[in-house]
C-alpha cells in the first residue's frame, strides 16, 4: 500500500471517531481534539482520497483513568508505626530505632515538622497494648519537641520488646488504634483534622487478624498463613495432628482485608470530611522481582509458570527467597526474604493488600521494603517511606503514567471539588518567564516545574524520574488556593497502553 492510501485511511478512520466525539468520555474527547488540526490539513498535503476504497484503522487503545484525592492541611501528618512485637523482632526493632533519624530528617528538609508520631504493637492478647500507643510520651508532636526529643521518644516507645504474642494481628491493632473508643481515651488527640494519616508496618511475618475464629490455644500461628488445602507439618516432616485430627491450614479464617481497607476510608474528621491515608511496610517480600530482558527497563516476577516447587528457584543471587506461599488456585509462589540477622519466611500479602488499598497498580511496589535487609536498607525504606509522605502532601501521586502529545503536555483534566460542593475546574498552569531549583524562587504561590521554570495558576506535570518513579501534579496559585483542606481534587487523563 502506498502514502497516500495510508493517509486517507488514517483520516477517515480518524474523523470517524470525531464524529461520534458525543458519546465518548471527557479524556477520549481531549486526546482526539487535541489532533484535529493535523487531521484536517491532511486533505491539504494529499488529493484523490476518493479514489482508494476505505478500510478501517485500528485505533489506539487508551485507558481512561480519574485519581482521587482528599486535601489535608498544609504539611501536617499523623505517623502510626505498627511495630511486630513477636519473639523473632530483636533485630529488626534495633535497626528500626537506628534508622528512625533519616525518616525525620527527610521531613524536616522540606519543612514538614507539623507531624505527630504514635507506634503500636502487633499483639491483640495484652490488655497495656491491643491497639493502644506506647511509651511516656505517647504522641510524639514535631512542632513542640526538639528533633533530638522526637527522636529519644521514639526509640522509647519502639523498645516493645520481643515477648508480644505469635499470632501478630496488626490490621486488627491499628483497626483498634483508630476506633472510637480508643481515640476518646488513651490515643485521645492523636487523629487531628485535616491531616494526611501515614500508617507504616514493620513486620516479619504477615497478619493474622482472625476475630476468634482460630482457637489460638490448640493450633500454631502457622495455620494463618496457608489455606485448607495444605496439610500443617511438624518439624520432621509428619502431617501435624490435633485430637487424632490431622491439621489443616485455616488462611480462610482470616478477616477480608478489603474489611480493614474499608474502614479505613470510612475514617471522617470532625468536620464529616474524608481523611487521606497512605500504607507503607517493612514486610516480607511479598513478590520477587527480576529485570525482565524482554522489557528493558522493566521487572518482571521471578516465579516460573505454572508456580515455583522448591526455594532455589525463587532466589536472585545471593538474596535467598521461599516457595511456600500457596495461593488460591494452589499454585506455590515465591517470596519472603532472608540475611544474615533476619529471616522472614512467610509474604507480607496481606499488609501489602493494605498497602494497595490506597495505592494502587505499580505504584504500590514503591510502598514496600524487605525486612531482611540490613542497616542501609532500612535507612533506605525509611526515605522513601517519607519521601512517600511528602510527595502525597505537596503532590496529587497519579495511579498511572497519563500519554503526552507530540509536544510533551499530558492529556490531563483537574476539577477542585470543595468542601461545599463547588467544582472548580483547573488549567494546566503555563511559564511565567523566570528560572528556578525551587518553589521559594518563584514567589510564595507559584511552583517550580521539572524544567526548572516557575509556572502559574493552574496544575503542573511531573513525569516520572529514576527516584521517584510515579507520575504527579502539583496546583499553583490560585487553583493551589483553591484546594483547601476538605477539598478534594480529580485527576482524569488518559494513560497509554
Amino acid at each position: 500500500m502506498d502514502r497516500l492510501s495510508i493517509l486517507c485511511i488514517f483520516r477517515e478512520s480518524f474523523m470517524s471517531k470525531v464524529r461520534t466525539a458525543s458519546t465518548l468520555s471527557r479524556i477520549s474527547r481531549l486526546v482526539a481534539y487535541s489532533m484535529l488540526p493535523f487531521v484536517l490539513g491532511l486533505p491539504m498535503l494529499v488529493t484523490g482520497c476518493n479514489d482508494y476504497p476505505f478500510q478501517r484503522l485500528v485505533a489506539q487503545t487508551y485507558t481512561e483513568v480519574t485519581d482521587t484525592q482528599p486535601q489535608t492541611a498544609s504539611k501536617q501528618v499523623d505517623i502510626l508505626f505498627v511495630v511486630d512485637n513477636s519473639g523473632s523482632m530483636q533485630e529488626e526493632q534495633t535497626k528500626l530505632k537506628t534508622n528512625f533519624e533519616a525518616f525525620i530528617n527527610e521531613l524536616l528538609d522540606q519543612e514538614v515538622n507539623d507531624f505527630q508520631i504514635g507506634v503500636i504493637t502487633t499483639d491483640m492478647d495484652s490488655a497495656k497494648e491491643a491497639g493502644r500507643l506506647q511509651g511516656t510520651t505517647k504522641i510524639i508532636n514535631g512542632a513542640q519537641l526538639t528533633k533530638k526529643q522526637v527522636i529519644d521518644a521514639f526509640v522509647a516507645n519502639t523498645s516493645v520488646g520481643i515477648a508480644g504474642s505469635p499470632y501478630e494481628k496488626g490490621l486488627d491493632a491499628l483497626k483498634a488504634a483508630l476506633s472510637p473508643s480508643l481515640l476518646a481515651a488513651d490515643n485521645k488527640g492523636f487523629l487531628r483534622d485535616g491531616a494526611l494519616l501515614a500508617i507504616i508496618i514493620v513486620g516479619d511475618e504477615d497478619d493474622c487478624s482472625h476475630g476468634g475464629k482460630i482457637s489460638e490455644r490448640d493450633f500454631l500461628s502457622d495455620v494463618c498463613y496457608s489455606p485448607p488445602s495444605v496439610i500443617m507439618k511438624e518439624t520432621d516432616g509428619t502431617p501435624r495432628q490435633r485430637n487424632g485430627v490431622v491439621v489443616k491450614g485455616m488462611r480462610d479464617k482470616l478477616i477480608p482485608v478489603k474489611d480493614y481497607i474499608n474502614f479505613l476510608k470510612g475514617l471522617k474528621d470532625s468536620k464529616g470530611r474524608q481523611r487521606d491515608v497512605i500504607v507503607s511496610g517493612l514486610i516480607g517480600s511479598p513478590k520477587v522481582l527480576v529485570d525482565d530482558p524482554a522489557n528493558p527497563g522493566q521487572k518482571r516476577l521471578k516465579d516460573p509458570p505454572g508456580g515455583c516447587t522448591a526455594d532455589n528457584q525463587c532466589s536472585v543471587g545471593s538474596e535467598p527467597h521461599f516457595c511456600g506461599y500457596v495461593n488460591t488456585a494452589g499454585a506455590r509462589q515465591c517470596g519472603g526474604c532472608e540475611s544474615a540477622d533476619a529471616k522472614a519466611e512467610i509474604p507480607g500479602f496481606r499488609f501489602y493488600e493494605l498497602i494497595q488499598g490506597f495505592t494502587p497498580g505499580d505504584a504500590a511496589d514503591q510502598l514496600w521494603f524487605p525486612i531482611c535487609g540490613g542497616d542501609n536498607e532500612f535507612k533506605a525504606a525509611l526515605l522513601r517511606f517519607a519521601g512517600a509522605i511528602l510527595n502525597r502532601i505537596n503532590f496529587v501521586v497519579l495511579s498511572k503514567t497519563p500519554s503526552v502529545s507530540a509536544s510533551g503536555v499530558p492529556y490531563i483534566q483537574v476539577t477542585i471539588i470543595q468542601e461545599n460542593g463547588t467544582k472548580i475546574p483547573a488549567n494546566a498552569a503555563q511559564p511565567t518567564g523566570s528560572n528556578c531549583t525551587k518553589d521559594a524562587d518563584c514567589g510564595q504561590k507559584f511552583v517550580c516545574g521539572a524544567d526548572s521554570k516557575c509556572y502559574g495558576d493552574g496544575w503542573v506535570y511531573f513525569p516520572p524520574i529514576q527516584g521517584n518513579p510515579q507520575a504527579r501534579i502539583k496546583l499553583s496559585g490560585t487553583a493551589k488556593d483553591n484546594a483547601s483542606a476538605g477539598s478534594t481534587i480529580d485527576v482524569s487523563y488518559a494513560a497509554g497502553p
